[in-house]
């Protein structure tokens, strides 16, 4: 399985700890037999090392949420409908 135009912070800060990790978010669609509906999710992954993309002993943590809940978070955060003004 791989994330749908996934992006990477790279060295971010974890909290207690001076050791900078990597963020990974990416999107994840899935469809599971013919007349199935199609699942769609934001999947987030923290992990170390200097790698392109992480490797199994390298994730400190992953999160997989509903990308329509994700999307409806990122309106909150953002109200004024700032991620309009990102191109």
């Amino acid at each position: 399985m791989q994330g749908i135009n996934p992006v990477t912070f790279r060295g971010v800060l974890a909290r207690g700890s001076d050791e900078k990790v990597n963020l990974t978010i990416g999107r994840i669609h899935l469809k599971e037999g013919e007349n199935a509906a199609l699942q769609q999710f934001v999947t987030a992954v923290i992990w170390g090392g200097d790698s392109e993309s992480p490797n199994e002993e390298d994730i400190i943590g992953h999160v997989v949420l509903d990308e329509t809940h994700f999307l409806q978070g990122l309106q909150h955060l953002f109200p004024k409908g700032e991620l309009h003004a990102v191109r």
